[in-house]
């Protein structure tokens, strides 16, 4: 726009101690005549200020004199590109080409008659499509063995049979109880845990962690057992 070349870096701060400037210098420096450009610059919530710039008055006159010159000469260049110039004459029209000479008529293709019959003309039915014959194949109901009484039973007994020697893992539980994390680590060897049963109550029996039964302890030889009492049927 202004056709020269313009200092865009970023300006330098210095700190200057007006007592030790002329005051007369800063007279003469006021009252100059000067252009004021000041603008507001706001930039969410981390910048809010106004910027102002002061141009002396011969710099103003300068940079408007080149701008307005450089508008000048873009305009006449868009008036000498041929903006606004007459339209360029409409070309003549030429003659249209003499038509091309028909072909020669050609000889009508030689049809197969039996083709001929099967495909109908317009207006007729179409004959129903034949079918090649296929194969003889013998369709007969499927038989099944009929159910007889026992026969629920044994299928049951036999399927059983497969898994009666599949491990189960059996869990005698003798009580449970509810403790904060501050009671478990308060735990020290002495510690007295107080269950859910009452003293002399069935214990539980689990297979698998499924509740089967109910039994109490016994003691056999050196190792406890438990006699099953009562099987839990759901």
């Amino acid at each position: 726009m202004l056709n020269m070349m313009v200092d865009i870096s970023p300006p330098t701060a210095t700190l200057t101690d007006l007592s030790a400037i002329d005051p007369g210098e800063i007279d003469d420096f006021l009252k100059g005549n000067f252009v004021r450009i000041a603008f507001k610059m706001e930039i969410g919530d981390l910048v809010n200020s106004e910027m102002m710039q002061l141009y002396p008055i011969s710099l103003a006159k300068e940079m408007c004199s080149a701008v307005l010159n450089n508008m000048e000469s873009d305009s006449n260049s868009t008036v000498d590109d041929g903006v606004g110039a007459p339209p360029p004459a409409a070309a003549a029209p030429q003659p249209a080409p003499a038509p091309a000479a028909a072909p020669p008529p050609q000889a009508a293709p030689q049809m197969d008659p039996n083709a001929a019959a099967a495909q109908p003309m317009p207006g007729q039915p179409m004959a129903p499509y034949a079918y090649a014959p296929g194969p003889q194949v013998s369709v007969q109901p499927a038989q099944f063995t009929p159910f007889g009484p026992g026969f629920a039973a044994q299928f049951a007994q036999e399927n059983i049979d497969l898994i009666l020697d599949v491990p189960l893992e059996v869990t005698v539980e003798l009580g449970r109880t509810n403790k904060t994390i501050q009671d478990i680590l308060d735990f020290a060897p002495g510690t007295i845990i107080e269950l859910n049963k009452i003293a002399g109550e069935p214990i539980d029996v689990l297979v698998n962690g499924k509740y089967v039964a109910k039994g109490e302890v016994v003691v056999i030889e050196e190792s406890f057992g438990v006699r099953i009492t009562e099987i839990i049927k759901e």
